[in-house]
């Protein structure tokens, strides 16, 4: 049980010696962090309520300028602007997801009636037709 100070304490100086060598890149990985963002989004396999998914990017911004106001290290600085990149990927794909939601049908019923335009045939092979419909009414 007394080598595990000992590991702690070499894995954080590790990470404050990565996080000295990028703070000069570190704007760099704002888009790698805010791409991540919006590939966990994605890659979810139900869509979270949306105010679950905006707090967390109002509070992160909130504590980056309240960081950045009292000069706080840079190494927080850096991982807590990290982190908040990755949160607003989640929130621009939340936000987009909300803007262009699609009326869902119920699935008890298997039959509808769609009045639609045909506006292309995507059928790759005519076993299985598929076509691209602008509705009009559901």
């Amino acid at each position: 049980m007394a080598a595990l100070p000992v590991v702690i304490d070499t894995i954080r100086r590790r990470l404050s010696d990565v996080v000295v060598a990028q703070a000069s890149t570190a704007f760099l990985w704002l888009p790698v962090a805010f791409g991540a963002g919006a590939a966990t989004w994605l890659y979810l396999p139900f869509q979270p309520i949306l105010w679950m998914v905006l707090a967390p990017t109002v509070l992160l911004a909130g504590g980056c300028l309240f960081i950045r106001r009292f000069a706080a290290p840079t190494g927080i600085l850096i991982i807590l602007n990290l982190v908040f990149a990755f949160s607003a990927g989640m929130s621009v794909c939340a936000l987009r997801s909300q803007h262009v939601q699609a009326p869902v049908l119920s699935s008890d019923r298997s039959t509808y009636r769609v009045d639609a335009f045909v506006v292309d045939d995507l059928s790759p092979s005519s076993d299985r037709p598929r076509l691209l419909l602008a509705p009009i009414r559901i």
